[in-house]
């Protein structure tokens, strides 16, 4: 029998189409109608269900824009799995990412230096609406995402000042009548030294669950990564901030990478970090040995 003609053919509410069509060939090689081929469909014409005026909408668009009709099929179902990645979202994750997004705008309000914003907190949104799908393959307990939480929130709050710059003397005088600098005898602006800390004590639990559920890692295996991890991303953070110390004008570099004249900044901020990440993973493998771990590690659920 004489396979179906390589045009779709509307057959009242039905859609013939077939495997062999040129735009399967096309740009869509790699796209989601070609995985359905390959995943074993068969080789015969498929009737995809579809209402005359979806049909009439298709072929407008394809015409306007000249784009296959399978990759305006593709760019819907993409845009689905995306929406559904946050509905499946569980729903104390839901509301902390949008605790961080709401942070974000607020952040952004009167800010005190605009011109370095950009560079603090575009990222971070860019990472906010990537988190659905990032959760979706990568599952996380709540307990690994609220610390994540409170770490992109420090981040937040340092990037409106940035980080040379938070008023954290200020807010404890009006409340307490003292400072930290007078209290620890701090000469410098120590808030990007926080920042550095929590990154090391907040980020081992989210990589060692990684670890362990992608990688199929043991326990201290997994916590011993997420202290590689956290040591590697300090030493690139650094590294990108002496790139941008060579190319981008002197004050926005000075101002964004924060040293105040300490020429031993970079080194600080790396071994702070972590020791961070040490103290951490030493007390989630003593909770470990006390403790189920569960699936996903310590915290699961």
């Amino acid at each position: 029998m004489a396979s179906p003609s390589i045009k779709a053919r509307s057959i009242r509410h039905l859609r013939i189409v077939h495997p062999s069509q040129s735009w399967l060939r096309g740009k869509t090689k790699a796209g989601e109608c070609q995985k359905r081929w390959r995943a074993g469909m068969s080789s015969k014409a498929v009737a995809l269900p579809t209402s005359h005026r979806q049909a009439q909408t298709d072929a407008r668009l394809s015409s306007r824009w000249g784009l296959p009709r399978c990759n305006q099929r593709c760019h819907a179902f993409c845009m689905t799995g995306y929406l559904n990645a946050w509905r499946g979202l569980p729903r104390r994750q839901l509301a902390m990412l949008l605790t961080l997004a709401i942070a974000i705008v607020l952040a952004n309000v009167h800010q005190p230096y605009p011109e370095i914003a950009p560079l603090q907190h575009v990222p971070t949104l860019v990472l906010v609406l990537a988190a659905p799908l990032l959760l979706n393959r990568c599952p996380l307990s709540n307990q690994a995402v609220g610390m994540l939480l409170i770490f992109w929130l420090l981040h937040t709050l340092g990037g409106r000042y940035t980080y040379s710059n938070v008023p954290y003397d200020a807010w404890m005088q009006s409340l307490s009548g003292f400072t930290f600098s007078g209290v620890f005898g701090l000469t410098r602006n120590g808030y990007d030294r926080l920042v550095h800390l929590a990154f090391g004590l907040l980020w081992v639990l989210p990589i060692a669950e990684t670890a362990r559920g992608r990688a199929e890692l043991g326990w201290r295996g997994s916590l011993l990564a997420a202290i590689f991890f956290v040591g590697t991303m300090s030493a690139l953070y650094e590294i990108f901030e002496w790139i941008l110390t060579l190319y981008a004008s002197p004050g926005l570099a000075d101002d964004y990478n924060g040293q105040q004249g300490d020429v031993w900044d970079a080194q600080k901020d790396m071994a702070i970090a972590i020791g961070g990440a040490a103290v951490a993973a030493t007390w989630h493998a003593a909770r470990g040995n006390r403790h189920d771990r569960g699936s996903h590690g310590i915290g699961a659920g």
